[in-house]
């Protein structure tokens, strides 16, 4: 029997051992706080988040143009505040045009002369987004916060 090869039992159970931390470890990476799977869910709700953002800042900057347009190339005396346009332009129409309209993306809401931007995705802790359209075409200084979701 001395002459015989082969796996001897304490070998055996050390592979065995040495598989089960490794099976440990990697369940560990896919599941919990800081998981494979978990930081992937956050990274599609942030990424929505942004694809909503960016949909909203293109539209706003497409409405932007056109007022910038009406104001100097066809010297519209009526263009003189873009949030009026804009707000002009969302309830009633600009020379045919609505903006912002995106509703797969964003929402649009007015009160008197502030125009919100809600996103419609929601972050990884269940709230949208928000800002303020500003005068100069873009969002306000405070840029996109966060707001409770529905």
């Amino acid at each position: 029997m001395k002459n015989q090869r082969g796996i001897t039992l304490i070998a055996l159970v050390i592979t065995i051992i040495v598989l089960l931390i490794l099976a440990g470890v990697s369940i560990a990476m896919l599941t919990g706080d800081n998981g494979i799977l978990s930081n992937a869910t956050k990274s599609v709700a942030e990424t929505n988040i942004a694809e909503d953002r960016e949909s909203a800042t293109l539209d706003l900057s497409a409405a932007y143009s056109d007022f910038m347009e009406a104001k100097y190339v066809d010297n519209d005396s009526s263009a003189t505040d873009f949030v009026a346009f804009l707000t002009a332009a969302k309830v009633g129409s600009v020379s045919g045009a609505k903006y912002l309209t995106d509703t797969a993306h964003y929402t649009v809401t007015t009160s008197g002369s502030t125009i919100t931007i809600t996103t419609v995705s929601k972050n990884n802790g269940g709230k949208k987004e928000q800002a303020i359209v500003d005068t100069d075409g873009g969002i306000t200084e405070a840029g996109w916060t966060e707001v409770a979701g529905n």
